[in-house]
């Protein structure tokens, strides 16, 4: 069953006239599953390039949103990059970590929890302050 999307993102007028005020679950589920690879392929096509340009990694650090609360994007993702020598460790990532890599990968992956907010309340209060150390 597809769905059309126009150009200003609404649906077919057909799937909203079917069922009013709200979308199928089997149309939703389908539709983060679709995000969820796409950002994954997108981050994969990024950590290719700088392990090109690195010449290999020693390991992959997911931080923030996503990357700290996604158990789903991060397997994606290391999936996708298994050719770097990435062994995930299921257990661990829907865990969170912090070590997402199993003992024999050839490059760890790691979970680490920041706090984006006080870094930049703490950069701006430096800018502020004249110190920029």
């Amino acid at each position: 069953d597809l769905v059309s999307v126009g150009p200003e993102g609404q649906l077919s007028r057909s799937l909203l006239n079917d069922q009013p005020g709200q979308l199928p679950g089997g149309f939703l589920r389908r539709a983060v599953a679709q995000g969820q690879q796409q950002q994954a392929e997108k981050t994969a096509k990024e950590i290719g390039a700088l392990a090109a340009v690195l010449d290999g990694l020693d390991g992959l650090v997911f931080t923030a949103g996503v990357g700290e609360n996604s158990a789903e994007i991060r397997a994606r993702i290391l999936a996708a990059c298994a050719w770097l020598g990435v062994k995930p460790d299921a257990d661990a990532n829907q865990h969170g970590g912090p070590c997402i890599s199993a003992s024999e990968s050839a490059v760890s992956a790691w979970v680490v929890p920041t706090n984006e907010e006080l870094m930049i309340a703490t950069h701006t209060w430096r800018l502020l302050h004249g110190k920029d150390s």
